[in-house]
């Protein structure tokens, strides 16, 4: 078989096919990285004709003065020239060194060579050599963006680089089919940048290779916005604090101006903050609170770093000069005393505007040439300022993104930092007050720019915190249904940083409205994210950035042992240690544990330089650094197999590979590894032969189950044919997971019905006693066996303690009298069942669950919170998304309680989304319940009756009997509260003998009492006490202390209104001791004002 990294060696040697020489490692890789890139292609048009009426030495010489002048607009925005091909130039943006922003400055350039052409055109009659010339050129520009491979090809050549792929080609074929004097880019591209440039459709054009057409758009200009970057348009989310402190210092410099204060020193803040988190979007909320004209920003760039850009754009803003610079005298008519001092302010500001040269400059030393610059940029800021100062104002300054700026511009700004408060002549205080406000990445230090004097605060933006990245991915994904995994995925990717928020959700946007997939790990890296992450790296340079694609090779978590053999198989002359501390110094990789243990900041940094690297170079590295882990580690090579798994898999070497993967697959499920033993089984299923694919699916069908996603599980196991299962214990499995799938996502009728066809085929007697239990938990859900209790503790007689299968039990026998209202008893059992169940997690989860639930029902609130949290944590452990949708349903009825709303209603309806991508209907038709009674306490009548509905629907096709007396019972109160009391009587009164039928104890009492409320309505007082009566002994049977304070100061409100305050005040006395005894707080205050109310009504009797 040939290889075609071979390829090279077949064809240089013809007819050769023997052996061939072992390539060393060094030659096995190849030259070059994946790169986001954009390419640009440009035409010069008229040269064809042109060469007929011009000598040929003419032409070639105009053609290399245009292509030189191209090539100067090409280098300006930071582009690399590939290739002339005769009039046509390539140049690409982000190929050489990982820049930021390509595709703005490759459509920058292209309108730079637009207007090229256009200066050629006007000037060229003027040129003795071209006044043969009867026509105008023209230049036709394409522009695409896109990952393509960098490096060289074909004979290895000083100075030959180039680029290669999908994304080339289409540029290309922008520039073929493009339009004269214009760029032209694709919609995507057009997409990335309509907020810097105007762009006009331009069709659709067919492209070989392409299945759909293509969308194209012209770049026309350039957008002349205030703002010249992207700026959040998400509502400012965590930076109240650090704006209330920039709104203080503003109103404190403004009463300096007012009191006249001159001599206090220069208010200065620096803002710092990795690229993302917030700098531009704080100073503009700022910008915001002032009163126009108060605030001037230097939006400082780093497309191009001109001399002074950084203060330029500052000054045109402060004295509103027109793009050419022609009122510029008259706008610095009043800021010098003399004709001499205004030429040479005026020729100052003029050339640092760069409207022209300063005359005479070449005349004046460097340090003269500096004090004018500098005394020109403190008068007119000087002058600003005062002029605000007489309106009793001060003035802000900003310079966002200093880390950008150019030497000119800090040496500037230096002076103007330390001069700004006095006058440069007279040597006396300054009137007007100015608050410098300067933002820069957090690698950036200016210390030498900050004057001592200065009063200097520092502010660090620090990534949001886990509520603030919920609010943003709620504000990004509105109005897309995005699931509540899918949110997961965007929280643990975004690593609190606003920007990567945003950028994620747009794409996820993208994805889905044009009918695509959420799965994160189908969706590349945002580019905008990718090239702020590797424009970070390139700060170090070439060998930093080999070395940390040589890093994300071993994993997100590496070893500095390995990474130094790795790099000495590689020959390289990089000192592992010395650069790794470079690296951590810049903040992408942190040590992780130990001097000999790093880790890349966040897994999106991991992802995004690993993705540099060449597929074959990966296969090459991965092969590698396995064989350093099998000989570092050889004692211990146990605790290496899921790496040992993934590097042999990257690297091709399937035997190895499935060697490791089987190894790590029996690891991952003897700790509950979920995640991690669903993405083995995946690379089993790629390499693994057809005789053992029915043994993997299974796997991965149970693993679906035990994380809770019964959809997927389903689908999994609907793949595996019964034939195929020709192991006894193989069938067993397989039996056992469909009946999991049929409890969650059937009946229980349906699953009792296959579990008693399918019994007999179970071969292992421990998949028999699994079967019985089973068996024992669908009688408990139906409520229709009077023996369950008895079998249940005779079965449980049988077990080892300590086995799975005995923690599973204690916990359905808790259950069981839970169901009945007998809190103490569950109790008694769910203690023993956590105990059993210390070495099996997902039953530990159920049970420590159970357990929360009934301390909720005895009052135990903040015990129950607590559970609620180890059981949560365990279910994250777990990866188990169907527990995890029961957690945040009883805990949001928790919340509920305790009356926080708000949060009981995003938990809930979580809660229910993630029930309902699993699959697990059964679970949906509670939420849908507690969802109705939430809606039900807020007086939504009907968004409750939606919810019960779809409850009910849940609860009968289940045949959930206890969750039917649950929804009968709201049915009644829904028609009670709509007044409709003869139709909720017949509905209490039917779920009553339903609820008798299945011995809910809870129900029952419950029942009574909405049918003493109605008899109370009808004022059968007889009646009602009597209901009341029944009520109250059934709740204090079943220990429910929460529902018996409720009953008695319901029962008191009733008293109240046959005027038996003292019987009313006694009751109410009683709830007011349960509710106490309980932790019920929520309820106490009320309690407490209802009997003062009493006994003000029972006093005037007694007196």
């Amino acid at each position: 078989m040939f290889m075609l990294n071979k390829l090279t060696q077949y064809l240089a040697n013809p007819g050769m096919l023997g052996e061939l020489r072992e390539p060393r490692i060094t030659e096995a890789l190849k030259e070059g990285e994946n790169r986001f890139v954009s390419v640009l292609f440009a035409d010069v048009c008229g040269f064809t004709s042109m060469s007929e009426l011009l000598s040929a030495e003419v032409v070639h010489q105009l053609l290399d003065q245009l292509l030189l002048a191209f090539s100067e607009r090409i280098h300006k925005y930071g582009g690399y020239v590939d290739k002339y091909e005769g009039d046509r130039i390539m140049a690409h943006f982000g190929s050489i060194s990982f820049t930021e922003q390509n595709s703005r400055r490759a459509v920058y350039a292209g309108l730079e060579l637009i207007d090229v052409i256009n200066t050629f055109n006007t000037i060229r009659s003027s040129i003795p050599e071209l006044e043969a010339m009867n026509k105008d050129l023209a230049v036709r520009v394409g522009i695409n963006s896109g990952i393509v491979v960098t490096g060289k090809v074909g004979v290895k050549r000083e100075g030959d680089f180039t680029v290669y792929g999908d994304a080339v080609n289409l540029a290309s074929r922008m520039e073929e089919n493009g339009v004269l004097q214009r760029v032209m880019v694709p919609e995507p591209v057009k997409d990335e940048l309509e907020d810097y440039f105007s762009f006009e459709f331009n069709g659709e054009i067919r492209v070989k290779g392409k299945i759909k057409p293509i969308s194209t758009w012209l770049a026309l200009d350039v957008n002349h916005k205030e703002v010249s970057r992207k700026v959040s348009k998400c509502a400012l989310i965590g930076r109240d604090k650090e704006l209330a402190v920039l709104h203080e210092l503003y109103k404190h410099n403004s009463c300096l101006v007012k009191d006249a204060c001159y001599s206090e020193a220069t208010d200065i803040v620096s803002i710092s903050a990795p690229a993302g988190v917030g700098k531009t979007r704080l100073i503009r909320e700022f910008q915001h609170l002032l009163e126009p004209g108060c605030m001037y920003i230097s939006e400082i760039s780093p497309l191009c770093s001109s001399p002074f850009s950084s203060v330029s754009k500052l000054l045109i803003n402060i004295l509103n000069c027109a793009a050419d610079g022609t009122n510029l005298r008259q706008q610095l008519a009043m800021m010098a005393e003399t004709p001499e001092d205004m030429e040479e302010l005026f020729n100052s500001i003029f050339m640092i505007c760069g409207f022209g040269q300063l005359p005479q400059s070449n005349n004046l030393s460097r340090e003269e040439f500096r004090a004018k610059v500098n005394y020109a940029i403190l008068t007119v800021i000087q002058h600003k300022a005062n002029t605000l100062a007489k309106a009793g104002k001060a003035l802000v300054l900003v310079f966002d993104d200093l880390h950008f700026s150019d030497e000119a511009s800090l040496t500037a700004l230096t002076a103007l930092l330390k001069n700004i408060q006095r006058d440069v002549v007279s040597e006396k205080a300054n009137i007007g007050r100015v608050l410098f406000i300067l933002a820069y990445r957090d690698y950036y230090q200016p210390l030498n720019i900050i004057p001592s004097s200065a009063n200097s605060r520092q502010m660090s933006l620090q990534e949001l915190d886990e509520a603030q990245i919920e609010q943003m991915l709620h504000i990004g994904l509105a109005g897309i249904a995005a699931s509540v995994k899918l949110r997961r995925e965007l929280y643990r990717k975004s690593a609190g940083n606003p920007l990567f928020i945003e950028e994620w959700c747009s794409s996820v946007r993208k994805m889905i409205e044009s009918g695509g997939t959420e799965v994160l790990a189908d969706m590349p890296i945002p580019d905008s994210v990718a090239s702020i992450i590797l424009s970070r790296f390139s700060l170090l340079g070439q060998e930093a950035i080999r070395l940390s694609q040589d890093a994300s090779i071993i994993g997100q978590t590496f070893r500095n042992t390995i990474l130094a053999s790795l790099e000495l198989k590689l020959e390289s002359a990089v000192d592992p240690a010395a650069t790794l501390r470079r690296i951590t110094e810049i903040g992408m990789i942190d040590e992780a544990g130990g001097e000999e243990e790093f880790c890349f900041k966040h897994q999106i940094v991991h992802q995004t330089i690993y993705d540099t690297i060449l597929l074959s170079n990966k296969k090459v590295l991965h092969s590698i650094v396995a064989e350093i882990i099998e000989k570092q580690y050889c004692d211990c090579l146990e605790s290496q197999c899921f790496n040992l798994a993934e590097h042999y898999t990257i690297a091709g070497k399937s035997d190895k590979a499935m060697h490791y993967l089987k190894k790590s697959e029996a690891i991952a499920y003897t700790l509950y590894m979920n995640a991690k033993l669903l993405d083995i089984c995946q690379r089993m299923l790629e390499l693994c032969s057809p005789e053992e694919q029915a043994a993997v699916m299974l796997r991965k069908a149970v693993t679906h189950l035990d994380m809770g996603d019964y959809t997927q599980a389903k689908e999994t196991l609907a793949k595996i044919r019964q034939s195929e299962l020709s192991e006894p214990l193989l069938l067993d499995r397989y039996i056992l997971a469909q009946i999991r799938i049929l409890l969650a996502c059937e009946s229980l009728i349906s699953a009792r019905d296959y579990l008693k066809d399918r019994l007999t085929e179970l071969s292992t007697p421990s998949a028999k006693l699994t079967a019985n239990i089973y068996f024992l938990d669908i009688r408990r859900q139906c409520c229709d066996e009077p023996q369950f209790e008895n079998d249940a503790l005779e079965l449980l007689g049988t077990l080892d303690e300590g086995t799975s299968k005995y923690a599973r039990l204690e916990n359905i026998i808790g259950l069981f009298y839970q169901n009945q209202g007998k809190y103490n008893e569950a109790i008694a059992h769910y203690e023993n069942a956590i105990q059993h169940a210390a070495q099996h997690k997902n039953i530990l989860r159920y049970a420590l669950q159970n357990m929360a639930n009934a301390y909720v029902k005895t009052g135990r609130q903040n015990e129950a919170l607590a559970l609620y949290k180890q059981a949560q944590n365990l279910a994250k452990y777990l990866d188990d998304d169907s527990g995890s949708a029961k957690l945040n349903c009883d805990m949001g009825m928790l919340y509920r309680d305790m009356g926080e709303g708000e949060k009981a209603l995003a938990m809930l309806n979580e809660s229910y989304d993630l029930a309902v991508q699993c699959g697990n209907y059964n679970l949906a038709g509670d939420v849908a319940y507690n969802l109705a009674v939430n809606y039900f306490d807020d007086e939504d009548i009907g968004s409750s009756r939606r919810n019960l509905l779809e409850s009910i629907s849940c609860f009968h096709q289940f045949a959930n009997r206890k969750g039917m007396s649950y929804a009968c019972d709201l049915l009644g109160d829904i028609l009670y509260k709509e007044g409709k009391l003869a139709v909720a009587k017949r509905v209490y009164e039917r779920n009553l003998r339903y609820q008798q039928g299945i011995g809910d104890m809870e129900g029952i009492a419950h029942t009574y009492g909405n049918l003493g409320n109605i008899a109370a309505d009808e004022k059968d007082w007889q009646s009602a006490e009597a209901l009341y009566q029944q009520q109250v002994c059934f709740l204090q049977e079943c220990g429910d202390i929460e529902g018996e304070g409720k009953a008695w100061y319901n029962w008191a409100t009733v008293e109240d209104e046959r005027n038996n305050i003292s019987v009313a005040v006694n009751k109410v006395e009683k709830a007011i001791v349960l509710f106490s005894e309980g932790g019920y707080n929520m309820y106490l205050d009320g309690a407490a004002e209802y009997l003062e109310e009493l006994k003000e009504k029972l006093n005037p009797k007694q007196g």
